[in-house]
């Protein structure tokens, strides 16, 4: 059960992430979410592809090399995007990411720090009911209707999860949009002296 829920989380998060390193609005990527499966078979299909590269392997090649993009544009002046793409210990070696001040717009940051949390508390209440609910169906059913009435609470739990994340970040993109900010990174406007916390932000 674990397998079929990471197969179908991964082909979520892989079409979220799979974009260009220019700035995509938050829209965009919840605009191009692909249809969840509907059958045991197209589960593991996604899961076990016949090139034998999963969406999960997908998603963090490409989650790396956003990554690693951002940490280059950073310059070094952002302890975050260096820890995340794997360079901190050696980076710390010559770099005092201590002493380095982060400029940032108060307003932005106090709504992306209330999405976080709104977002692990969202997190947790999936998968409480996305537990209970597995409870419960795997007392009543076994072999292929298992499968399937499984397969149907991750789909109803993910949709669900994905409308409150979309719910929640609409004020952060707001905030971006009614600022500029979305030009600023589009642009790769470095002199902004927000830049670096935008670029956190786009992590």
């Amino acid at each position: 059960m674990r397998n079929l829920f990471v197969a179908v989380t991964c082909m979520l998060m892989n079409e979220v992430f799979a974009q260009q390193s220019a700035y995509v609005p938050i829209e965009t990527y919840f605009n191009r979410l692909p249809p969840m499966v509907v059958s045991p078979d197209e589960a593991y299909s996604t899961y076990y592809p016949k090139n034998k590269v999963t969406p999960c392997q997908q998603y963090i090649a490409v989650l790396r090399q956003q990554l690693a993009e951002l940490a280059d544009e950073s310059a070094g002046k952002s302890r975050l995007l260096s820890m995340l793409a794997g360079r901190y210990d050696a980076e710390s070696e010559h770099t005092d990411f201590a002493k380095i001040t982060i400029n940032k717009d108060g307003e932005l940051d106090a709504a992306v720090k209330s999405a976080n949390t709104a977002f692990f508390t969202a997190m947790d209440d999936a998968a409480r009911k996305t537990g209970q609910a597995l409870d419960s169906v795997s007392k009543l059913y076994s072999g292929l209707q298992l499968i399937e009435r499984a397969l149907e609470i991750h789909r109803r739990e993910l949709s669900a999860l994905t409308r409150t994340v979309w719910k929640q970040l609409q004020h952060v993109e707001s905030i971006m949009k009614k600022k500029g900010y979305d030009t600023i990174l589009a642009k790769g406007k470095v002199s902004h002296p927000y830049y670096i916390q935008l670029l956190e932000l786009k992590d």
